[in-house]
């Protein structure tokens, strides 16, 4: 159970943490908040869970995180790739 609970918190930080960079970009204030503060929650949540879990002798949760880490990562990319591309695009040809 905390395998999965950890690599949700993981994947959900990671896309999360790219909507933060992308609010902040678009200034926009209430979306960063919101965002920042379940990101701070998902944050202590998976570190209490994998501490505690290490602390048992369980070290497979090492694995489990940064795996959860790269899979957000790659699920953030996706979402936002074509999104920035049309925009750099359009810049680019703007000159």
């Amino acid at each position: 159970m905390n395998y999965l609970l950890v690599f949700i918190l993981q994947v959900c930080f990671n896309i999360c943490k790219s909507l933060e960079i992308r609010f902040t970009y678009e200034n926009r204030l209430w979306p960063i908040l919101v965002v920042g503060l379940a990101l701070s929650a998902m944050t202590i949540l998976g570190v209490y869970i994998s501490i505690g879990a290490m602390l048992e002798g369980d070290y497979y949760i090492i694995g489990v995180y940064m795996v959860g880490s790269v899979v957000g990562k790659y699920i953030s990319f996706m979402i936002n790739k074509q999104k920035y591309r049309n925009k750099v695009y359009n810049l680019i040809n703007k000159k």
